[in-house]
């Protein structure tokens, strides 16, 4: 009985051991390699700057089919969000939105990100040190190997700072609280999951910034389907004009500032998405660095 029982047991244990062993053998034969990931980070221009880019940082001209005087400079210098399934027209609403419809239409890297032609996510806290490092993005930790290396750990990089009162006082200070009421009145409606959290996120002072990340295209994608859909239901209901709307910010009435309503809503709206997913992803804080021309 008891050679039985020891027999039964090696059987089993090999079994187990095959199971294991075929199952590594499975996941590395049909698996994509870390190192076969591609990346692609895009630096969102609309006017001439400063240009750094690599083989995974990538300057992009939002707003391209516009074609303002001031942006002629860029046009040779990089790609334009006016090719492919692009929204390059609603720029001067959207602003880096418009890069941001490009990237999840057009690019087929399975990491990606957006920056700013003046700021740059800033990972060398994070990443082990270069001393090979000669250029800016190398010493900020822009390269793929780093990008991959995180993207292992994490599955959204942003930037964030903290603000000196609430998010949705910060924004009635700046911009027509009116459409910020309108957008918390259609995610209550439309958008569960995002409804159960946007109170708290829109009393918090924490404040993830920019509309910026590098991200897991995937997620990506699903961000940007849930945001779009948001923006296209609110476009035809928000106020632009200073005349028309109540007028309670700090600042100036310049012409073009409140236009952008649709970026600046979705830059908070980020957050509200951001927190209402936070279970399902690994999010990474880091700084920015600001780059003068």
């Amino acid at each position: 009985m008891k050679r039985n029982k020891l027999g039964l047991s090696v059987f089993l244990a090999a079994i187990i051991e095959f199971s294991i062993i075929g199952g590594y053998i499975y996941k590395t034969k049909h698996s994509k390699p870390d190192v076969e990931k591609t990346v692609e980070i895009y630096t969102v221009f609309h006017k001439p700057w400063k240009i750094y880019q690599n083989d995974i940082v990538i300057p992009i001209h939002a707003g391209r089919a516009l074609n303002t005087e001031r942006a002629k400079p860029l046009l040779n210098k990089m790609i334009g969000d006016d090719t492919g399934d692009n929204i390059s027209e609603k720029n001067q609403r959207y602003s880096e939105l418009t890069a941001l419809y490009w990237i999840w239409k057009n690019s087929k890297a399975d990491y990606v990100g957006l920056m700013h032609y003046r700021r740059y996510f800033d990972l060398a806290p994070f990443v082990r040190y270069n001393p090979q490092c000669k250029d800016k993005l190398c010493s900020l930790g822009l390269e793929a190997d780093n990008i991959k290396k995180l993207m292992n750990d994490y599955d959204i990089i942003v930037t964030s700072y903290d603000l000196e009162m609430p998010q949705y006082n910060y924004y009635a200070r700046w911009h027509f609280v009116e459409n910020m009421d309108l957008a918390i009145d259609c995610i209550r409606k439309k958008h569960p999951s995002e409804a159960a959290v946007i109170d708290n996120v829109m009393m918090s002072k924490h404040f993830i910034a920019y509309n910026m990340f590098i991200a897991k295209k995937k997620i990506i994608d699903r961000y940007a389907a849930w945001i779009f859909k948001v923006l296209a239901d609110l476009e035809d209901k928000l106020e632009y004009d200073h005349d028309k709307a109540y007028f309670g910010c700090v600042i100036p009435r310049h012409p073009t500032y409140q236009l952008r309503a649709p970026a600046y809503l979705a830059e908070r709206l980020f957050n509200v998405w951001l927190e209402a997913h936070k279970n399902e992803y690994k999010i990474l804080e880091v700084p920015i660095q600001i780059i003068k021309i």
